[in-house]
């Protein structure tokens, strides 16, 4: 095999850059490295401004759901009586009801 048959042909662009003197090659490379940062920093800027609203779309969604069970809940304490049956206390298990006799000053 050749050089020239082991080399892709050459686009338009590459042609017409190659016959560019220096001085306008680093001018347009400046120019398209420009817009490529001016691209990098658009999708960075969109993709966070989606990110915040798929955000907002969920704590939207939390707020609904927490909202209707509060509202559940009080329209269910509203609903059940206010005097609640009180539980008795339970008395402490191994007392007995005899009280011991008091003891005196040790001499």
């Amino acid at each position: 095999m050749t050089e020239a048959t082991k080399q892709a042909p050459k686009d338009k662009f590459q042609e017409e850059f190659e016959a560019l003197p220096l001085e306008e090659k680093v001018k347009k490379l400046l120019r398209l490295e420009a817009v490529t940062l001016t691209e990098a920093f658009n999708y960075g800027i969109n993709e966070s401004m989606k990110a915040a609203d798929r955000l907002g779309d969920v704590l939207s969604d939390f707020g609904k759901k927490v909202e209707t069970e509060f509202k559940k809940a009080t329209q269910h304490a509203a609903n059940t009586p206010c005097d609640p049956e009180e539980p008795q206390a339970a008395k402490p298990k191994g007392t007995s009801s005899k009280k011991a006799p008091k003891r005196g000053p040790k001499a």
